[in-house]
């Protein structure tokens, strides 16, 4: 499947697709012609489903991957049975010399001694191609998808257990603050009662010193006022 293979408009194979598919149609009867000769390269039945993503994407709107289909063309193209390569090596030379398709078909497999059989059988090789191609892309994800989710499981448990530590700092915290406004307060009430047990001394003391100041004021007015 060298570049010259992919003609314009032809898709992976070219032409040789749809005029293998023409002739093995032609050949085969009714009821035992295949529904598709030439099926779409991709994923198909037999295949692992692709695993899907955390938020899956609309396929239809992804676009395929370059370097994929770099690689997955490269493996095809070692893959490349020897017959189907002696008839594609027959069917580019004749590119411009035999206009017709299913003509020009029938003159590569000519040249080439190929036959439908070896071409269609070349698929079926291929196929196994993209088959383990898929399954050890999928093997691939999921052991990058498995790391991921590991690491990040491993981060956020590190995570929680330090909040979880510092919650607990917090609730001792919140336990000692709760415990020193609760001395505050009982410091505060006693301050309070030793303050008005001091005043009340004070104006007990300031009244008896009253009365004694009156006590003797009124003595020495008697003592004087005898003379």
């Amino acid at each position: 499947m060298t570049g010259k293979a992919e003609e314009k408009g032809g898709g992976l194979f070219g032409g040789i697709g749809a005029a293998l598919k023409r002739a093995v149609m032609e050949e085969e009867p009714d009821d035992k012609r295949p529904s598709n000769a030439v099926a779409t390269i991709g994923y198909g039945a037999g295949k692992p489903a692709p695993l899907a993503p955390a938020h899956p994407a609309d396929a239809g709107t992804t676009p395929p991957d370059p370097a994929a289909l770099k690689k997955l063309h490269d493996a095809l193209n070692d893959a490349l049975p020897a017959p189907y390569a002696a008839f594609q090596e027959k069917w580019d030379a004749l590119n411009g010399i035999i206009q017709d398709e299913a003509a020009r078909f029938k003159a590569a497999l000519a040249t080439s001694h190929t036959t439908v059989e070896e071409l269609s059988s070349a698929f079926d090789t291929l196929f196994a191609v993209l088959k383990s191609q898929g399954e050890a892309f999928a093997a691939k994800y999921a052991k990058r998808r498995d790391d991921a989710l590991a690491a990040a499981n491993q981060a956020l448990a590190a995570k929680s257990s330090a909040i979880a530590a510092k919650e607990a700092e917090l609730g001792a915290l919140q336990e000692q603050i709760a415990r020193l406004r609760a001395e505050e307060q009982a410091e505060t009430a006693k301050f309070q009662s030793d303050a008005q047990a001091l005043e009340q001394k004070r104006h007990g003391f300031e009244a008896a010193l009253e009365k004694m100041t009156n006590e003797l004021t009124a003595q020495r007015a008697q003592i004087t006022g005898k003379r």
